[in-house]
């Protein structure tokens, strides 16, 4: 979500400054408008004032308060300030933090400025924040080289996540999980689609859990005696996302797995938001056990009615650390009451 603020220099004004100097004889004792002094001779006038040398009258002007020199001539005047110069002015401007340009136009996003070029620009994938080049991962999506070197990038790195995210999670249900299903580290273009679940435009997918079941019929001379299923499962999540991002995708996606294994009406019955809800409460509970406070806020305010509204219902019902009660409910009946969307 971009998080404007814009400034502009309305006010900004080029004032001029005359003056009307001359050297005369009087005849009546004149002061200094600067020092006091009293004038003989030849004194320097300026308007309606009197100096008694051009080393007084300088000390009389306006001084930029940029450089501090006096400003005699044209200067540029900004929120009751003066400045000699543009290069003076635009020194006290807020820079692009991309191209450091001087910004009388500024973009603000999460409180850095970006002129409008780079704020309308592309982001980074990782932290949202603008990029120009920045890294361009192989399935197309962009990174800044300060996120790099903290996002899962390797089949090693994630595997080991994988294994804390379901260690994470065995401890939150309070039981064994079914045996993991195998880890895919795949880039966007590669994440299986979601046949039956329409997302809310913007919603970018992490992770896909996919359970195929096949069922045969074993026959004996030519005379069926019983039929087996063959169960795979596969758990697909993207590289280049965060440690944190990384955590939460994969308890999301296991949870998905419990669900199939162990809650079985819960699976037919409930409507996606529901299951969604489900596997995005048991997310939130692994940030707040491990510590993720800005994943987590993401969860909590997520726009999609289906994972963001699906994770409110959930954590407004049971309260938001009560996973006994999420527990209880899936071993119920009557899930067909649900609406069939959520808000």
């Amino acid at each position: 979500m971009r998080d404007f603020s814009s400034k502009s220099l309305a006010g900004m004004g080029m004032i001029a400054l005359v003056l009307c100097c001359a050297f005369s004889a009087w005849g009546e004792t004149m002061h200094c408008a600067m020092c006091g002094k009293a004038i003989h001779g030849e004194a320097l006038r300026v308007g309606e004032r009197f100096y008694c040398s051009r080393t007084c009258y300088r000390k009389s002007l306006p001084r930029c308060c940029v450089c501090g020199k006096p400003i005699e001539g044209r200067y540029l005047l900004h929120n009751g300030k003066r400045y000699c110069s543009k290069t003076c002015f635009e020194s006290i401007l807020p820079k692009c933090t991309i191209c450091h340009k001087p910004l009388e136009q500024c973009y603000r996003i999460a409180g850095k400025p970006y002129c409008k070029r780079h704020a309308e620009g592309p982001r980074c994938e990782a932290c949202g924040l603008p990029v120009d080049p920045g890294i361009l991962l192989p399935d197309g999506r962009r990174i800044c080289a300060a996120c790099r070197p903290h996002l899962v990038l390797t089949a090693a790195r994630a595997e080991k996540l994988y294994l804390k995210a379901a260690a994470t999670l065995r401890h939150i249900v309070g039981e064994d999980l079914p045996l993991i299903p195998p880890l895919h580290l795949v880039g966007c273009n590669e994440l299986p689609p979601h046949a039956d679940l329409v997302s809310s435009p913007g919603t970018h997918e992490q992770g896909r859990y996919v359970r195929h079941v096949e069922t045969t019929t074993v026959s004996v001379l030519g005379i069926d005696i019983r039929e087996q299923q063959t169960v795979q499962k596969d758990i697909f999540i993207l590289y280049g996302l965060t440690r944190a991002r990384f955590l939460s995708t994969a308890a999301h996606e296991l949870m998905h797995d419990i669900i199939s294994e162990q809650y079985p009406a819960f699976d037919v019955g409930a409507p996606d938001w529901a299951e969604e809800g489900v596997c995005q409460y048991a997310a939130a509970l692994l940030c707040r056990q491990l510590g993720f406070a800005d994943r987590l806020a993401e969860i909590e305010t997520a726009g999609d009615p289906i994972y963001g509204g699906g994770y409110r219902y959930v954590a407004h019902t049971f309260g938001e650390n009560n996973w006994p009660a999420v527990a209880r409910w899936m071993k119920q009946d009557g899930f067909a009451d649900l609406p069939p969307h959520t808000h």
